[in-house]
C-alpha cells in the first residue's frame, strides 16, 4: 500500500485528468515537477501525502527504462495487438491516446 506510514512522501502519475482531481490528484506544475523533458500536461499529477517533505521535492520525473520500451518493432505491435479484443484508438493530445470500446451501441 502506498501510503504516508509506508514512507511515502507522494505519489506521481499519468492517468485521467478529469477523474484523480476528485481523489485529490493535482497537476505536477504546482510542485515544480516536469516530465524527463521539461514538460507538463494536464495527465501528470501527483498526489502529496506528506506535504511538508514533498513540497520540498523539485525537478524531472524520469520514468524507469522498462516503462519506456515502446520502441518496439512495427510487426511485434501489431500481432501483441491481436491478442486484445477490437478496441478502436482515438488521438487526444500529442503523445496520448484515449481507448474506446467499439462494442457500445448509441442509444437512440
Amino acid at each position: 500500500m502506498i501510503n504516508k506510514e509506508a514512507g511515502y512522501s507522494g505519489v506521481v502519475i499519468v492517468g485521467e485528468p478529469t477523474y484523480y482531481p476528485k481523489v485529490g490528484f493535482v497537476t505536477c506544475d504546482k510542485f515544480g515537477i516536469t516530465d524527463s523533458e521539461g514538460r507538463n500536461f494536464d495527465a501528470f499529477m501527483c498526489l502529496p501525502l506528506d506535504e511538508e517533505v514533498f513540497c520540498s521535492v523539485r525537478g524531472k520525473y524520469v520514468e524507469r527504462s522498462v516503462y519506456r520500451e515502446y520502441d518496439k518493432d512495427e510487426e511485434e505491435i501489431k500481432q501483441m495487438e491481436l491478442e486484445f479484443p477490437s478496441y478502436r484508438k482515438i488521438k487526444i493530445k500529442d503523445g496520448f491516446f484515449m481507448i474506446l470500446d467499439n462494442s457500445c451501441k448509441t442509444k437512440q
